[in-house]
């Protein structure tokens, strides 16, 4: 039942590393940490031990490197950027760093984005910009020895259009590619299926100053291989999103299925960013999640506050909570959550310094009873706005318009156990 769920405590500070570099991409399993920057104009890599956070091997890449991402088993690390000519490269690293392999793409990508999928192919998305237009590109990587290009996964999106991130999900059969396009934003589901591929099955527009409003985290990314969740999150203007979708219907829906919203204490003035070299603007939201989605990290390049979220699979829709709040030294470049969730990881934006939290540690914020009280307010219909455990205006007048509705009493502070029985019994709105 709803009121089963207990979210996992909040995320309590370990271990700090400095980087010799600025790092581009961040990758972290439960016992290993890898980085990939540029020091002095040469690209390398880096790994750290999870534990100690100390830097136990480091190698030279050919490419100044954008973005990295690891295969399903986290047996090799795809590592993208551009070559002194300016074309761009892929370079296959095994987790000892050593090079397996590479492909060099025949145009440059600008800002190019990585997602991997369960049979090993390799999808690449990049903005448009002066030096190249946008583009989806996918790559067979069975073979990380000799990669070869794939067919045009997705026609239908322009080179105006851009792809800020994809994402791929293997639960349907022949799996769905789920891009995020920049110009208009949009978070758009592509069949991959052989007899459909590159369809568009369907869209969920943002309206957002930001023309990249968004980011998501599929639950089904490489560490789940069993039974599909069919959720995915999104990141807009400061508010998390639980967005769903039916991989098994020939009709495919992407439906917001609820919203907590965030407090964020932005510092400073914020001066919209925008990626280098193109008209895109750089979303400021960070998000990573863990797999099952029981650790959620979700902060702003413009603030030191991140806040903790779960989601909890025992409503029907699944809802988000809140688990707490906890403060960085320095505004985080990005936040990373391992697989499992043990650990989460924020990189400093000025001192490239490499923080690990730890999963468990924190009390969840508020009350077991409060956020009892909250969930099943939230079940039949009557928001509470985000789920957090503390009984406050805006629960008191989800209460309010229950009583209202349903012409009863909820006494919370007299008789919680009757109130209980009575939002249980009745119906939802």
């Amino acid at each position: 039942m709803i009121y089963d769920f207990t979210p996992t405590g909040l995320l309590t500070r370990g271990a700090a590393q400095g980087l010799p570099f600025a790092p581009a991409a961040v990758t972290a399993f439960d016992d290993m940490v890898f980085a990939a920057g540029a020091s002095d104009g040469n690209g390398k890599i880096l790994r750290l031990d999870a534990s100690t956070l100390h830097i136990s091997s480091t190698r030279d890449l050919d490419i100044a490197p954008s973005a990295m991402v690891a295969n399903f088993d986290q047996t090799l690390l795809f590592v993208i950027g551009t070559l002194d000519n300016g074309l761009t490269r892929i370079e296959v690293r095994n987790t000892d760093l050593n090079p397996v392999g590479g492909i060099t793409v025949g145009v440059p990508m600008q800002h190019p984005s990585l997602t991997i999928t369960k049979n090993d192919v390799l999808v690449v998305g990049s903005l448009p910009g002066s030096a190249s237009p946008g583009a989806v590109i996918a790559f067979d990587m069975s073979r990380p020895s000799e990669p070869r290009p794939l067919p045009d996964l997705l026609p239908d999106v322009s080179g105006q259009t851009g792809v800020a991130q994809a994402w791929f999900d293997g639960t349907a059969e022949g799996g769905t590619l789920f891009v995020n396009t920049a110009l208009p934003p949009s978070l758009i589901a592509v069949a991959t299926e052989r007899k459909a591929a590159g369809g568009k099955l369907s869209s969920l527009n943002f309206d957002d100053p930001a023309p990249v409003p968004m980011m998501a985290n599929l639950s089904s990314r490489p560490c789940l291989t069993g039974e599909a969740i069919a959720w995915f999150l999104v990141a807009s203007s400061g508010k998390l999103f639980l967005a769903t979708y039916d991989p098994g219907s020939s009709f495919k829906s992407l439906d917001i299925v609820s919203l907590s919203e965030t407090n964020l204490k932005i510092e400073g003035g914020y001066d919209p960013a925008y990626y280098h070299d193109t008209k895109v603007q750089m979303n400021a939201g960070l998000l990573a999640s863990s797999c099952d989605m029981g650790v959620i990290l979700i902060g702003n390049r413009n603030s030191r506050q991140v806040e903790q979220f779960a989601v909890n699979p025992k409503a029907n829709p699944p809802t988000l909570e809140k688990v707490g709040q906890f403060l960085l030294d320095e505004a985080p470049d990005r936040l990373v959550m391992t697989t499992s969730g043990q650990h989460g990881y924020a990189v400093s934006a000025r001192t490239n310094t490499l923080t690990r939290f730890d999963a468990g540690g924190g009390e969840v914020t508020g009350t077991e009873t409060a956020r009892t009280l909250q969930r099943l307010l939230t079940e039949k219909g009557f928001s509470v706005g985000p789920i957090d455990g503390q009984v406050g205006v805006r629960t008191l007048d989800a209460i309010t318009r229950f009583e209202r509705s349903n012409n009863v009493t909820l006494d919370i502070n007299r008789d919680l156990k009757r109130a209980f029985e009575t939002l249980q019994a009745a119906p939802a709105q």
